[in-house]
């Protein structure tokens, strides 16, 4: 429903998540893919010619792209051949350490605050196996946190211990909220949940906008978690 107003302007869409609804004009979607960047990866090297070998910075991003997709290589659907996509990316000598450090080791003193806030403000439904985290306009404006301090806050919440589904629930400034699921993709499908507001992703991540204020969008997203 959210990608309707693309449809017929974008010449091709390159995605891996099931919930495409193919509005490009081309499409190429592999939804078993853990990244796209393994896609790309794969494109980047049928453009070579067999003497050519990937430039590092070509394979640096790309790199980028595998790891943050999949968590670092820790989400469900990694599979084998990211693995080797991501051997050969490291294969041609881009600095990958500073990549995984930058994105996976470093946080600023403003995120350290903001996930303290989230801990204390949460919610913890079905006996402690879903929580709900609120970023709310108050918690931005008290540690002044800034849209970096926020990148992938929404894995977070999921680290405690228990909990097997997670909800983070940004209020935004012009009103309603943003609802980022991470679940096991068994016990609880995040793409259905999240299809029931006009969004998706995969059964295991996958996020949607919804109307009000993070209680009533809290309420909303427990009747559909429900349902």
């Amino acid at each position: 429903e959210n990608a309707l107003p693309y449809r017929d302007q974008v010449e091709l869409c390159i995605d891996h998540h099931p919930s495409n609804e193919g509005f490009g004009k081309r499409n190429c979607v592999e939804s078993d893919k853990a990244a796209c960047g393994e896609i790309l990866y794969t494109i980047c090297t049928h453009l070579l010619s067999p003497r050519e070998s990937l430039p590092q910075e070509v394979a640096l991003p790309l790199y980028l792209a595998v790891s943050t997709d999949t968590g670092c290589f820790v989400y469900s659907n990694t599979t084998p051949q990211t693995h080797r996509i991501a051997a050969a990316l490291m294969e041609t000598g881009c600095d990958i350490q500073w990549v995984n450090k930058r994105h996976f080791r470093v946080k600023s003193r403003t995120r350290i605050l903001v996930e303290s806030r989230l801990v204390e403000e949460m919610d913890l439904e079905e006996n402690g196996t879903l929580a709900f985290a609120y970023i709310t306009q108050a918690l931005v404006h008290d540690l002044k946190a800034t849209e970096e301090d926020l990148d992938d806050i929404a894995s977070f919440i999921g680290l405690l211990d228990g909990v097997v589904n997670a909800v983070t629930l940004k209020e935004l400034p012009e009103g309603g909220c943003k609802g980022s699921l991470r679940t096991d993709g068994k016990s609880l499908n995040a793409s259905a949940v999240c299809a029931r507001f006009g969004g998706g992703g995969h059964p295991a991540a996958a996020g949607c906008m919804i109307p009000g204020s993070p209680k009533e969008a809290h309420d909303a997203l427990m009747e559909a978690i429900q349902a």
